[in-house]
């Protein structure tokens, strides 16, 4: 993954200094979310498809909290996130669009059943995060 991301952490350091350190601590903290959490797995038994959209929630709630406050996990969140900076499209949509261009390729190339579940999986995935990015901020007034 270092090696795919290389190119893209070279051109946020180069341009967006701000991102490229921040992904740095974005990469970092979800590398050690995967370790506290992996214990974990295997508590529920859900079916396939169900945790497909499920894991697209949670990782797109994550991933949405951290491009709100311009911080990536890297590699194409970083990109979107840039892209986003530059062009004024939502983070969230373009993680998205990204992401769908990949699995359709694998489609495409391997064929099989495991691309339609990483299609849910982005759903959530994008779903999740352009909800959460689409927002600049949100005021809660109590009465």
């Amino acid at each position: 993954m270092i090696c795919l991301s290389l190119p893209i952490y070279l051109l946020a350091f180069k341009y967006e200094r701000l991102y490229f350190f921040n992904s740095l601590y974005g990469m970092l903290a979800s590398s050690i979310m995967v370790d506290i959490l992996f214990p974990l797995r295997g508590i529920f038994d859900l079916p396939i498809a169900g945790s497909a959209l499920l894991g697209g929630l949670l990782i797109g709630s994550g991933v949405g909290i951290m491009l709100r406050n311009k911080v990536s996990p890297g590699g194409v969140d970083l990109m979107a996130l840039m892209i986003s900076k530059w062009s004024s499209i939502n983070v969230g949509i373009l993680i998205f669009f990204i992401d769908i261009s990949i699995i359709v390729s694998g489609l495409y190339i391997l064929g099989g059943d495991e691309p339609v579940y990483s299609i849910l999986t982005v759903l959530g995935v994008g779903f999740t995060s352009s909800l959460l990015t689409s927002f600049k901020s949100v005021n809660v007034y109590l009465r």
